[in-house]
């Protein structure tokens, strides 16, 4: 089946949001592990300006779906769509019939995935993404029009995962901006942290010139990352009955990945009030100890800032564990 069938029969059943493979059983690793390679998060960027995270119709927009990895790059094959959502629609978004425009296929590449496209003029309030991810060399194809989407041609059980983005549009305000966490400050353990100079190697981290964590001293490690107080935007919304404008202030949720060891906990938020440069902390457990060669273990940790109104960033850091 051609890229457009798939496309256009998944905008039309609606199957997003979920994983071809749900897992089961007694323990489940938290969000926060990253054991696989996996798309956490997209940033919807303007061509022409850059930070701004609300397009409107009419913009060409580039998207960036941000992808955290345990190990080496991983080709990653698309197929998706964008339409106007569906009005009305409940339980797994659907597009409106006769907005349905399929995107250029993404061939299996370990190039990071970026989606351009024209926003339509008449989109409206949000423009929604919807379509299927492979990561390892297949692409996605339908076996059968009643069934959500396999790989083929890739490796014996890679597995179809289902992408949604719902993208707000520009509706005459000010139109909001991604905030800026790429360039704020972290610490471990009470040591400045500075991202990489350039990509670890994945074997021989106790020889490279990062963090060096022992794992014989099995305490949890405190890691804090600052918000500019600016990272914050003002904006205006109607609430109440009835209906009034109310000034607000963004709250951002920032995500924390690690590939290996844990997280107390999967999110943290910097609330709405007016502390200057906030910083939120979190203790991360270290790896069981056989889990760490002589040669050390590198630790990739990702944070992903969200404001709630379309903006996003992303931040990362590497440490090596070592005996």
């Amino acid at each position: 089946m051609s890229a457009r069938s798939i496309g256009v029969v998944l905008a039309g059943v609606g199957l997003f949001g979920a994983s071809m493979s749900l897992a089961c059983g007694p323990s489940l690793d938290p969000p926060s592990v990253v054991d696989r390679t996996r798309i956490v998060a997209a940033r919807v960027s303007v061509v022409d300006a850059p930070e701004i995270a609300q397009p409107a119709p009419g913009d060409a927009i580039v998207i960036e779906w941000i992808t955290i990895r345990p190990a080496g790059p991983e080709e990653i094959a698309a197929t998706l769509v964008a339409c106007a959502p569906l009005p009305g629609s409940t339980g797994a978004p659907a597009c409106t019939p006769g907005t349905i425009v399929v995107l250029p296929p993404r061939a299996p590449s370990i190039e990071p995935l970026r989606t351009e496209l024209v926003v339509p003029e008449g989109a409206g309030r949000e423009l929604l993404i919807t379509g299927a991810v492979c990561v390892g060399g297949g692409t996605p194809a339908l076996v059968d029009t009643g069934d959500v989407p396999e790989c083929e041609g890739g490796p014996e059980g890679e597995r179809a995962e289902l992408v949604v983005l719902n993208v707000p549009l520009a509706t005459g305000e000010a139109a909001n901006r991604h905030p800026s966490i790429a360039d704020e400050a972290w610490t471990l353990a009470g040591d400045a942290w500075d991202p990489p100079s350039a990509e670890p190697p994945l074997d021989g981290c106790a020889e490279l010139e990062i963090p060096q964590i022992d794992s014989s001293e099995r305490a949890d490690r405190t890691i804090t990352i600052t918000a500019s107080d600016a990272d914050r935007e003002t904006y205006v919304a109607v609430e109440g009955d009835p209906p009034a404008n109310v000034d607000k202030r963004e709250v951002l949720q920032i995500s924390h990945f690690a590939t290996a060891g844990r997280f107390e906990r999967t999110f943290s938020a910097v609330d709405d009030t007016t502390t200057q440069d906030p910083a939120i902390e979190i203790d991360w457990a270290l790896p069981e100890i056989d889990e760490v060669p002589e040669s050390g273990l590198l630790v990739r940790f990702t944070a992903v800032v969200r404001d709630g109104r379309g903006g996003v960033d992303v931040s990362e850091r590497v440490a090596c564990v070592v005996p």
